[in-house]
């Protein structure tokens, strides 16, 4: 397989080509330092596989990199890698069409994990560890992330798409995508609310039901 290495550090992209090829699976590695090197390279280049692309390139913004390579080949995995992991700038990685957003911040492990996911078809980004989550096996905990990723990756690019993101600056982007992440998590607490009380109250006199009884007990 190919990769495209898009990052302003020469030393970043040196060491992540060197983690690469100890894959098999990697075969060729291409650098770009700008965005314009980046079209550049994709464009003389027909076989790459995978895009790895810098968050913010100097002074290029890889958002505007990422539209553009997906303009040009909708199916082609890019996964944006950054020194920042907040909720909107992830939102908007993912929102702007990005199969993965990989933190600067992975160990090798986690980084070739990322890598891999992304190249059998699947969506990565920092889940964070939830220390009331409920027991049971890891794998189980990693299909329900898994699940939520997508579903959170669709309603990204929903809000992506529905407000014409694109066209505005980058920072509006990640506010507004932010000011959605918010009115998704509000709705999801409502829900939440709501089917505890259904769970607990008489749906038609909305008094404690057997199960709160129970659970009071």
């Amino acid at each position: 397989m190919n990769v495209l290495l898009v990052d302003d550090h020469e030393l970043f992209r040196q060491g992540l080509e060197m983690l690469l090829t100890s894959q098999a699976s990697i075969t060729r590695v291409f650098h770009a330092a700008t965005a314009a090197q980046a079209l550049q390279q994709f464009n003389e280049q027909p076989d790459i596989d995978l895009v790895l692309l810098d968050y913010k390139l100097g002074s290029d913004r890889g958002i505007d990199v990422l539209l553009s390579l997906k303009k040009k080949d909708p199916a082609l995995p890019v996964a944006i890698i950054s020194g920042r992991e907040d909720s909107e700038v992830i939102l908007c990685a993912l929102g702007a069409g990005a199969s993965a957003f990989i933190p600067k911040t992975l160990t090798t492990e986690e980084t070739l994990k990322a890598v891999n996911l992304v190249l059998d078809g699947n969506i990565y980004a920092p889940w964070p560890e939830d220390p009331g989550e409920n027991p049971g096996s890891q794998s189980d905990r990693d299909v329900a992330r898994q699940q939520q990723l997508q579903k959170l990756t669709l309603f990204a690019r929903e809000v992506f798409d529905a407000n014409h993101l694109h066209s505005q600056e980058q920072a509006a982007v990640e506010t507004h995508m932010g000011t959605a992440l918010n009115t998704w998590v509000a709705e999801i607490q409502k829900d939440r609310s709501r089917l505890e009380s259904l769970a607990f109250q008489d749906d038609l006199t909305g008094l404690a039901n057997r199960r709160l009884f129970l659970e009071r007990l």
